[in-house]
């Protein structure tokens, strides 16, 4: 009798703490997403290698995201960034190479992208195309010369939305953009990979 009355009162000890548990996994569960959301995000890009260089160049930039939710598991969005890399030019010339001599390169992307949550997890995948309006500034003796074009451009990669608050996740992402028609023996952006972190509201 005593033991049937331990194992009554330990299986009454489980059964509160599974639901224990259960309450506070459905309490840490993500809320339905908003219609609407967004992140701002800083991302440390690695760019190609040219021509003009040794090695890749690195920058840090700010990043901007806007996104309507079709499903759970899907939304629909808007995102915008920049580029820079600085490049120092190799002195060809015999004596003292002039001061400056540099080309610069810059990009301002534009892009709609697709963003899945497999398996409605916090892990997500995403691809976009878009619009890349690329600008570098080329020595041409002493002064420097601007090229200006608009490209296409493709981006994709993946992240997490890690909840740190009612709608609000802390977002670390990866994610890799070619910009097409250019190539890596000229100084105009090629391509970039992005080690990024935002903060997103969804």
């Amino acid at each position: 009798m005593l033991r049937f009355g331990l194992v009554r009162s330990h299986s009454a000890a489980l059964s509160f703490a599974l639901l224990v548990c259960a309450r506070l996994g459905a309490a840490q569960s993500s809320p339905a997403p908003l219609a609407v959301g967004g992140t701002l995000g800083y991302n440390l890009l690695r760019f190609n290698r040219t021509a003009y260089a040794e090695g890749r160049a690195w920058s840090g930039r700010f990043a901007g995201r806007l996104a309507i939710t079709v499903r759970r598991d899907l939304a629909l969005g808007f995102g915008v960034g920049s580029w820079a890399r600085e490049t120092a030019a190799p002195c060809l010339a015999t004596g003292e190479c002039p001061q400056g001599l540099s080309d610069l390169g810059q990009a301002i992307i534009t892009q709609a992208y697709a963003q899945y949550y497999p398996a409605a997890r916090a892990g997500f995948v995403r691809g976009g195309i878009g619009l890349a309006n690329t600008r570098t500034l080329l020595p041409d003796d002493e002064q420097m010369r601007r090229i200006s074009r608009w490209r296409a451009a493709l981006t994709c990669g993946g992240g997490a939305d890690l909840r740190i608050a009612n709608r609000l996740y802390l977002t670390p992402s990866l994610d890799y953009t070619v910009i097409l028609g250019t190539h890596g023996e000229t100084p105009e952006l090629h391509s970039a990979l992005g080690l990024g972190v935002g903060i997103t509201v969804r």
